[in-house]
C-alpha cells in the first residue's frame, strides 16, 4: 500500500481515538454518579454492579483508545519510512544511471581502459585460394 492510502486509515484511528476519549468519559462518569446515587438508596446490588460494569467499560475504551493510538502512530512510521526507503532507492538508481549502457563494462575492459565504441569485428582471412577458387 502506498501512503496515500495509508495516511487516511491513520487520521481515522486518531479521529476515532479523540471521539472515543470524549465520549467514553462521559458515559463513564454517568454511569458512575448513577452507580453512587443508587447505592445510598438502599440498591447496593445494583449500585455495585453499575460501578463494576463502568470500571470494565472504562478498561475497554482506554484498551481500544490505546489500539487506535498504536495503530496511528504505526501507520505514521511506516509511511515516514517507506518515504525515505523510496527517496534512497531513487537516489542510488540516479547514482547508477550511467552503469545501464550494455558495453558500459566492455569498454571499460578494453585496451586503453576507456570506452571508445563497440569492439571491432573480427577478422575474416581470405579462405578461397585455399580451395581452389581463385581466378
Amino acid at each position: 500500500m502506498h501512503g496515500d492510502e495509508l495516511r487516511p486509515i491513520a487520521e481515522d484511528a486518531h479521529e476515532l481515538r479523540e471521539g472515543l476519549d470524549a465520549a467514553a468519559y462521559h458515559a463513564l462518569n454517568a454511569s458512575e454518579s448513577a452507580a453512587s446515587t443508587l447505592e445510598p438508596a438502599g440498591l447496593l446490588a445494583t449500585g455495585a454492579a453499575l460501578s463494576r460494569a463502568a470500571t470494565r467499560y472504562k478498561e475497554k475504551a482506554n484498551g481500544l483508545s490505546q489500539d487506535c493510538q498504536d495503530i496511528e502512530e504505526h501507520l505514521g512510521f511506516t509511511v515516514s519510512s517507506h518515504a525515505a526507503a523510496e527517496q534512497d532507492i531513487a537516489a542510488q538508481m540516479q547514482r547508477q544511471e550511467g552503469d545501464l549502457d550494455p558495453y558500459g563494462e566492455l569498454f571499460r575492459t578494453m585496451t586503453g581502459g576507456r570506452a571508445s565504441g563497440p569492439p571491432p569485428a573480427p577478422v575474416i582471412p581470405d579462405v578461397t585460394s585455399l580451395i581452389g577458387l581463385d581466378n
